[in-house]
C-alpha cells in the first residue's frame, strides 16, 4: 500500500507540478485516466457488498389501489412499504392460483414502473408472465416516477450524461444513490413478501432492461434468494465506465470507488442464478466485446448470451426470449 501512494504522489506530481509543455501535460493527464482506471478494473477479485441494510419489523405496508385485471383469477394492486430510506411504491400483479413464484420487472433508467403497465408494439411481458403463473412485481427505482420528488423531481436520465459529459460530482453520487438505495429496497421488498406469505421459501425471478438488467445483475451477486436472471441490453461498465470516459479530468477516488461499487463488471465472478443477457449488437452504451467479456466471467454453466440486430432499444422476440428462460428454470 505504501508503494502505491509513493507512485500516486510521483503521478501527480509529474501532471501538475513537473516543468513541461501544456499539450504533454493534457496527453499524459489523459493516459493517466486511462491508467488509474485500468488498475481499478484489475483489482475486483474480492467481493464487496454495499447492499447490507437493518432488518425491518413494521413495514408500514399497506394497500393504495386494487382492482381485479381481465379474469376474476387475477388481480392488480399498488402497495406502498417503508424501503431502505424513504417510501417504496411498487406494482403487484397477482395471479390467484400461485402462492410462491414472484418475478421482478425493473425498468431503465428515465423510466418507471408505469411504463411497464401499457402493451406495445413488442406485446405485454407482465400479461404474459402472470399467464404463465406468476405474480409480478414492478417497483419505481429510486428518483423513478413517483419517487422522482426524492431528487427535486429532475430527470434521472441526466445523471450519466453529467458523469460522461461533465464533472458533476452530484451527477454522480446521485446515480450511486439511484443504484444502491434500489438494490437494497429490491431486497426489503423480497423480505416483505417472505413475511406476508409467512414462507422463505419463495422464489424470485428478476428481469430488468437496461439499468434494471444492471441491477438485476450485481442482486444476482449479493443475494442468494435470486432464483434467475433475464438482463436487456445491461450497461455492464456503467457507471464507472461513464466516468473513465469524461474527458481531461480525474475524478476524486471517493466517487470512483462508490460508482465501482455499482457497475456491475465488478460482480461477473460472484453472480450464481442462471443468468440470460440479451443484448444489442450495435448498443452504443454496451459493446459487444463488454458484453462478452462480462458473460465470460460469469461462473456458471447454465448462461445464456444472444445479441440481436440491434442498438439499445431491443426487438420483439425479447419477451419471448425472457418468458422462455424465467420459465425454463422455475422449480416450484
Amino acid at each position: 500500500m505504501l508503494k502505491e501512494k509513493l507512485f500516486a504522489k510521483h503521478l501527480f506530481y509529474i501532471i501538475f507540478d513537473f516543468p513541461v509543455t501544456p499539450n504533454f501535460k493534457l496527453k499524459f493527464k489523459s493516459a493517466v485516466i486511462l491508467f488509474c482506471g485500468s488498475v481499478i478494473l484489475c483489482h475486483a477479485q474480492t467481493l464487496r457488498n454495499p447492499f447490507n441494510y437493518p432488518k425491518k419489523i413494521d413495514y408500514a405496508d399497506e394497500v393504495v389501489f386494487r382492482t381485479t385485471m381481465d379474469t376474476t383469477r387475477n388481480r392488480f394492486e399498488k402497495i406502498v412499504i417503508n424501503g431502505s430510506d424513504s417510501k417504496v411504491p411498487f406494482f403487484h400483479y397477482i395471479n390467484k392460483d400461485n402462492k410462491n413464484r414472484f418475478v421482478f420487472v425493473l425498468n431503465g433508467i428515465g423510466s418507471s414502473k408505469d411504463d411497464w403497465r401499457t402493451p406495445n408494439a413488442d406485446g405485454n411481458l407482465v400479461d404474459s408472465l402472470v399467464n404463465l403463473g406468476y405474480d409480478v412485481i414492478i417497483p419505481d427505482a429510486r428518483y423513478h416516477g413517483e419517487r422522482s420528488y426524492e431528487y427535486n423531481f429532475r430527470p434521472a436520465d441526466v445523471l450519466p450524461r453529467g458523469i460522461s459529459h461533465g464533472k458533476r460530482h452530484e451527477d454522480a453520487n446521485g446515480l450511486y444513490q439511484v443504484y444502491n438505495s434500489t438494490i437494497k429496497d429490491l431486497r426489503i421488498i423480497m423480505d416483505f413478501l417472505e413475511m406476508k406469505y409467512t414462507s422463505t421459501d419463495l422464489q424470485f425471478d428478476f428481469i430488468g432492461y437496461s439499468m434494471g438488467g444492471a441491477i438485476s445483475l450485481i442482486l444476482n451477486a449479493i443475494d442468494k434468494r435470486v432464483n434467475s436472471v433475464v438482463a436487456f441490453a445491461a450497461p455492464v461498465n456503467a457507471p464507472l465506465g461513464s466516468a473513465l470516459e469524461a474527458k481531461n479530468y480525474i475524478w476524486p477516488g471517493d466517487i470512483m470507488n462508490r460508482l465501482k461499487d455499482v457497475t456491475p463488471k465488478f460482480y461477473s465472478r460472484f453472480i450464481h442464478a442462471p443468468t440470460s443477457l440479451l443484448m444489442g449488437r450495435t448498443d452504443p452504451i454496451t459493446s459487444e466485446q463488454a458484453a462478452t467479456e462480462f458473460y465470460d466471467n460469469i461462473p456458471l454453466k447454465d448462461k445464456n448470451l444472444k445479441f440481436y440486430e440491434a442498438g439499445h432499444a431491443l426487438p420483439a422476440d425479447y419477451i419471448n426470449d425472457a418468458t422462455e428462460w424465467i420459465t425454463m428454470h422455475n422449480k416450484k
